[in-house]
């Protein structure tokens, strides 16, 4: 089964469209985060929502499986999120399976596998059953619209340097790229743009500069970056 588009998985979730079962294929926390989001919204409009974080080795999955199956008398749409699915192993495992043919469409269920995870006997007998949603980073060239999207969710704006130096710093992962984000804004005089400066004094450790850095620097007429990099050329002796 092939994953589909966070995109495509938004935009089904706001026109209605929720499936009852998911996999989130990949482990960045982010587009994790931002799809359960979007479930929260979904099942508060038809409802009060009740959800549950747990791993598989730490909560009883018959109890789930009864309490995914049953509506609330007070109409409670329950989200419950799991963690190592792949551990499921035996009757549980059967019992799960056998709701997965016949789920609750007012509940959702959702596994969170990552990359290698996907490869185990676990995945196959379970996603045939669900939606997989890729939720792995992006590949380098998606990268750069996803730090527009965040940026403008924050409200605050970057030049293209600052993009590049975000990305080269925090771009492993959008989790990352946001959480830094995040903890510049809150520490940062003026919310409304990130600096290049800003970027390096919360960064925890410093960019090495080049000769070629202070001239393109002055050639553009920045004083207070051309100031930051001589200083760092001094520091490395040049």
């Amino acid at each position: 089964m092939s994953d589909i588009t966070i995109r495509n998985a938004v935009i089904d979730i706001r026109n209605g469209k929720k499936s009852p079962l998911y996999i989130f294929n990949g482990n960045d926390y982010y587009l994790q985060s931002l799809l359960i989001d979007e479930l929260v919204n979904f099942s508060t409009n038809h409802g009060a929502t009740e959800k549950t974080f747990f791993s598989s080795d730490s909560y009883n999955l018959s109890s789930l499986i009864l309490n995914l199956k049953m509506d609330s008398l007070f109409k409670t749409n329950k989200l419950y999120i799991l963690n190592n699915p792949s551990r499921i192993l035996g009757k549980e495992k059967d019992d799960l399976i056998t709701y997965c043919k016949n789920p609750n469409s007012n509940h959702t269920l959702v596994f969170l596998f990552d990359k290698i995870q996907n490869k185990s006997v676990s995945f196959s007998s379970f996603s045939k059953f669900f939606t997989s949603v890729n939720t792995s980073t992006p590949f380098p060239n998606k990268i750069n619209s996803w730090l527009d999207y965040i940026l403008k969710k924050n409200k605050v704006t970057a030049s293209f340097e600052a993009k590049n130096l975000l990305i080269e710093f925090y771009g492993d992962s959008l989790y990352h790229l946001s959480h830094q984000i995040e903890k510049i804004i809150l520490n940062n005089d003026s919310n409304n743009e990130i600096s290049e400066e800003s970027i390096i004094e919360f960064s925890g450790w410093k960019k090495n500069y080049y000769p070629w850095h202070l001239l393109d620097s002055v050639g553009n007429k920045k004083l207070d970056q051309s100031i930051t990099i001589c200083n760092s050329l001094l520091e490395q002796g040049i």
